[in-house]
C-alpha cells in the first residue's frame, strides 16, 4: 500500500508536478546530463591528482604553533642566544666499547656524520668529547685522546677515566661499556625550520647505513620527526584500505546490491583525495593527526550517499520507476543533506578557534572534504544511480507494506516502542548514567606524550628506552637564567646562586643530571688543583671565579657560548631526564619554580627554554582547544537546529543526544584513565557535529509525518520505519570507522578510536531511546502550520 502523502489544509504541501522547485530542476539536470557530470568528475580528479605528489608532512612541538606565536619566538631567541637546541644522539651498542677496532669504527661514523649531515655544528664522541686538565699552574682543555688506544693497558685506562669522569659516563658511554654516543649538534636552520629539519634524519639514515657492521639507534627530535612521517603515510594507507573494505562489507548488507554498495565507496574515494590535493595545492603540511583525515572524511560523508540511495530504493519499492526514482529521492533528500553538512562544517570550523595550528588546518581540511563529499553524493551518485539498469530493492516491493518490514525494522520499531511506553524509566536511566559519567570526567587530565605514542617494540621507542634505562635520559630541559645586568652571570653570587639551584634540581626522582657554567668553572678548580674530586667546587674568591673562565676560553674551551650570551647577562641550565610526558614535565616545572624562588635572587629571572616549553605550554593549549572547540561547535549546532526545526523544545530535545554521548565518552575516559592528548582534543566537536546529522534527518522526518498523520507516536513509528535503517547503517559507519583507530600504531589514536566508538554507540542508543522519550514527556507545541516547507519536502 502506497503512503499517503496528505499535507493539512492550512499548508498545502508542495507538488512537483505543479511548481518544479529548484532540486527538482537539479535532479533532472543530473539524470539527463550524467555523462557531462562524469566528464567533469574526471577531469577535476586528474588535475588534483597530480597535485598529491607535493603533499609533505611535519610533526614536532613547534608545529603545532602559528608563526607568530609568543613562545615559538620565544624558542627562537633562545636559539639565537645559544644554538639550536636540536640534536642527533647516535648509539653504538657493543659488548665492549672500549676496543681498538670498535673505537675506530666509532670514529670513522662520526666523521662521516661531520662531513654529511647537513646544518651539523659539531660532531662530538669518546674520542672527541672535551677534558679539562692541568699541568703544574697551565691549564688544558681538549679531546679525551687523539689516537686511540691499542694495547690492553691503554684501553683499561682509558675505560677507567672515562667512567670515573661524571661529563663523561652516562653522557658519551655507559656505566657497563656497553653503549657509546655520538652527539650531532645542528647550527640554528637558516630557513623554514621544519622542512630543512626533516633533512637532518634521513641524510643521518642514510649515513648510518654505511655501517652495517655496527649495531646503532638513533635518538632525537629530527629522527622523530622522521618516524612520525612514516607512521603517518602508513597509517593514511592502513585505515583508509580498512574503511573501504570494511564500509563496502556493511553497503552490501545494508543495500544489498553491488551497484549500490560501490557508488558511495567511489563518492568517499574521491572527497578524499580531492581533500589531500587541495592540503598540497594550499602547502598545508600533514601533520599525525591527518592519519585520521581518511576515516572521518568516509564516516561522516558515506552517510550522504546512503540516504539517497536509502531514498532511491524507498521510491522503487513504493512503485516509482526507474529513473524518475533518482529525481524524487534528490527531491527528499537533498535540502537535509545540505542541512546536514551545514552542521557538520560549523563544528569542524570550530576547530579554527583552537590555539593550535594542526587543529585548526583539520577543521578546514574536514570542512572542505565534507562539502565535496556531500557535493558528490548529490551530483556524482544520483547521476551514477541513474545508469544502467535499476538497484535491486532492499525489501521486496509486491509484499504489502505492514509485512516488508524484517527482523531489523521490528527492533527499531520495538525500541522506540518501549522507549514510548516507559518515557520517564528510560530519562531517569540516561540521567543517572549521566550523574556518574560526569563525576568520573573529572579525573581526566590533559597530557602530551612524545615517544609514548609509538607502539611498544617499534625501532624508535626502543632507542629511548635504552637512551632512558643505560644512559642519562633521552630528554634534556632547558631553563635560562637572566642577570639585571650585563656580565651578571659571571658574578661569583651569581654563579653560587646557580649551582645550589642545581643540586637542588637534582634531588628530583625524574633528573639525572644537570649542567652549566657554574660546573665548568668548578671543574676548572679541580684541574688546578690536583684533579682531587674535592676539589669540584666553586673558588671562594670572585677574582677567582673571573680568572677560570678566562683561563678556560684562553686554553681552547669551546662551551661557553653554549652556556651563556655573548654580554654574559643569561646563562643556561641543561636539565637532563629521562623521557617524560607533559604531566611529568609540569609537576618538574612547578618544582624547579618552587627551587628557584628559594634559591636565586630576587632580581634574577629564570624561564623554560627550547622544545620543553612548548610541550608544557601545548598542555595548556590541549584544554584552552578542548572548550573553545567544544563551546564554539555546540552554540553553532544549537542555532542551526532552532534555524532549521523552528521550535525551541524540539532544538533542546535534539541537542540532547548530541551533547549526552561527550559527556558519556569523557566519562569512559575518566574510568580508563585515558588522559586528555591532542586527538582527544577534538572529540567533543567531532561528535557533535556528526551525531546531529542523523537527529536533522530524524526530526525533519518526524515533523513531516506528524503533519501528515496527526498522530506523535504514529509519526514516530513512521519516522523510524523509513529512515530507521539508514540511521542504523550510519552509527554503525561511525562506530566500526571510528572503532578502526583502537589498531593504530599510535597509541594516542587507538585511544580516540576506542572513546570516539562509545560515543557514537551513545548517540544512536539516545536516538533510539531517549529522543523518544523525551518527545513523548514533552511534546512538541508547534501547531502544523508553523511546520517549515523544506521540513515537509524533505522525504
Amino acid at each position: 500500500m502506497r503512503r499517503q502523502t496528505i499535507p493539512p489544509p492550512e499548508t498545502p504541501m508542495y507538488s512537483p508536478q505543479s511548481r518544479p522547485s529548484w532540486h527538482t530542476r537539479w535532479a533532472q539536470h543530473i539524470v539527463s546530463g550524467r555523462y557531462v557530470v562524469f566528464a567533469i568528475v574526471a577531469l577535476i580528479t586528474v588535475i588534483l591528482g597530480l597535485q598529491l605528489q607535493h603533499l609533505r608532512f611535519e610533526e614536532s612541538e613547534s608545529s603545532y604553533f602559528a608563526p607568530d606565536d609568543a613562545r615559538l619566538l620565544a624558542v627562537k631567541r633562545f636559539e639565537r642566544t645559544f644554538g639550536n637546541d636540536d640534536s642527533v644522539v647516535v648509539l653504538v651498542e657493543d659488548k665492549n666499547v672500549f676496543s681498538t677496532a670498535l673505537l675506530g669504527r666509532v670514529k670513522a661514523l662520526a666523521t662521516a656524520l661531520e662531513r654529511d649531515t647537513p646544518y651539523v655544528r659539531e660532531v662530538s664522541w669518546l674520542g672527541s668529547a672535551e677534558v679539562i686538565s692541568a699541568q703544574a699552574d697551565t691549564l688544558h682543555v681538549g679531546a679525551l685522546f687523539k689516537d686511540i688506544p691499542s694495547s690492553p693497558a691503554d684501553l683499561a685506562r682509558l675505560r677507567e677515566r672515562a667512567l670515573g669522569d661524571p661529563a663523561l659516563a652516562g653522557r658519551f658511554v655507559s656505566d657497563d661499556g656497553t653503549l657509546t654516543a655520538i652527539v650531532v649538534e645542528l647550527k640554528a636552520y637558516p630557513g623554514d625550520r621544519e622542512l630543512q629539519r626533516k633533512e637532518v634524519g634521513p641524510a643521518i639514515a642514510a649515513i648510518v647505513a654505511g655501517f652495517p657492521d655496527l649495531r646503532v639507534h638513533l635518538i632525537g627530535g629530527p629522527v622523530m620527526a622522521q618516524a612520525f612521517d612514516q607512521l603517518v603515510g602508513e597509517e593514511i594507507a592502513r585505515f583508509g584500505l580498512i574503511g573501504l573494505v570494511l564500509f563496502g562489507v556493511m553497503l552490501l548488507v545494508l543495500l544489498r546490491s553491488l551497484k549500490a554498495a560501490v557508488i558511495p565507496l567511489v563518492v568517499m574515494a574521491l572527497s578524499v583525495v580531492w581533500t589531500f590535493a587541495l592540503a598540497a595545492v594550499f602547502g598545508w603540511p600533514m601533520t599525525g593527526l591527518a592519519a585520521m583525515l581518511p576515516t572521518l572524511l568516509v564516516s561522516i560523508g558515506i552517510c550522504d550517499s546512503v540516504h539517497v540511495i536509502a531514498d532511491y530504493q524507498q521510491e522503487l519499492e513504493d512503485g516509482t520507476a526507474h529513473p524518475q526514482a533518482v529525481v524524487r529521492s534528490l527531491e527528499r533528500v537533498a535540502v537535509p543533506i545540505m542541512l546536514t553538512t551545514l552542521t557538520n562544517v560549523a563544528a569542524f570550523i570550530a576547530f579554527g578557534g583552537a590555539p593550535l595550528k594542526p587543529i585548526n588546518q583539520l577543521g578546514v581540511l574536514a570542512a572542505v572534504g565534507i562539502v565535496m563529499a556531500a557535493g558528490l553524493s548529490l551530483v556524482l551518485a544520483p547521476a551514477l544511480l541513474a545508469s544502467g539498469r535499476a538497484l535491486r530493492q532492499a525489501r521486496p516491493a509486491h509484499k504489502p507494506e505492514g509485512q516488508r518490514e524484517g527482523r531489523l525494522d521490528r527492533m527499531l520499531q520495538n525500541a522506540v516502542g518501549f522507549a514510548m511506553a516507559r518515557p520517564r524509566s528510560v530519562a531517569l536511566a540516561f540521567l543517572a548514567a549521566t550523574v556518574l559519567a560526569i563525576g568520573a570526567a573529572h579525573r581526566v587530565e590533559p597530557q602530551t606524550k612524545t615517544v609514548e605514542s609509538f607502539p611498544r617494540g617499534a625501532p624508535l621507542r626502543l632507542s629511548y628506552e635504552l637512551m632512558d634505562q643505560r644512559m642519562k635520559g633521552a630528554m634534556a630541559v632547558e631553563l635560562v637564567l637572566t642577570a639585571p645586568q650585563p656580565d651578571g652571570v659571571r658574578e661569583l653570587d651569581f654563579l653560587r646562586r646557580m649551582a645550589a639551584l642545581q643540586t637542588r634540581i637534582q634531588t628530583h626522582p625524574m633528573v639525572t643530571e644537570t649542567r652549566s657554567l657554574a660546573d665548568v668553572v668548578a671543574r676548572t678548580n679541580q684541574a688546578l688543583h690536583g684533579d682531587d674530586p674535592a676539589w669540584n667546587r666553586l673558588p671562594a674568591a670572585a677574582e677567582q671565579a673571573a680568572q677560570y673562565l678566562f683561563l678556560y676560553e684562553t686554553s681552547g674551551g669551546k662551551s661557553l657560548e653554549r652556556l651563556m650570551s655573548f654580554d654574559g647577562s643569561q646563562a643556561r641550565i641543561t636539565v637532563r631526564t629521562r623521557s617524560l610526558d607533559s604531566r611529568d614535565l609540569r609537576e618538574l616545572e612547578a618544582f624547579i619554580d618552587r627551587e628557584a624562588a628559594a634559591t636565586l635572587a630576587p632580581d634574577t629571572r629564570l624561564a623554560a627554554a627550547g622544545n620543553f616549553a612548548l610541550v608544557v605550554a601545548l598542555c595548556d593549549l590541549i584544554v584552552r582547544g578542548e572548550m573553545l572547540s567544544f563551546g564554539l561547535a555546540l552554540a553553532a549546532v544549537a542555532l542551526l537546529l532552532l534555524a532549521i526545526l523552528r521550535s525551541v523544545r524540539l532544538s533542546l530535545i535534539a541537542l540532547v543526544p548530541n551533547v549526552l554521548p561527550v559527556v558519556f565518552a569523557f566519562g569512559l575516559m575518566g574510568l580508563l584513565g585515558i588522559p586528555l592528548h591532542l586527538p582527544l582534543m577534538m572529540l567533543a566537536p567531532v561528535v557533535i557535529g556528526v551525531a546531529v546529522d542523523d537527529n536533522v534527518h530524524f526530526f525533519a522526518h518526524f515533523r513531516r509525518h506528524l503533519g501528515e498523520l496527526g498522530n506523535q507516536a504514529a509519526a514516530l513509528r513512521a519516522t523510524v520505519r523509513h529512515i530507521g535503517r539508514a540511521l542504523l547503517f550510519n552509527s554503525s559507519v561511525l562506530f566500526m570507522g571510528f572503532g578502526a583507530f583502537v589498531f593504530s600504531q599510535s597509541t594516542d589514536l587507538s585511544e580516540f578510536g576506542l572513546v570516539a566508538a562509545f560515543a557514537f554507540l551513545c548517540a544512536l542508543i539516545s536516538d533510539l531511546l531517549l529522543v523518544p522519550a523525551l518527545l513523548t514527556l514533552f511534546p512538541p507545541r508547534v501547531p502544523v502550520a508553523q511546520i517549515p516547507p523544506h521540513a515537509q519536502a524533505q522525504s
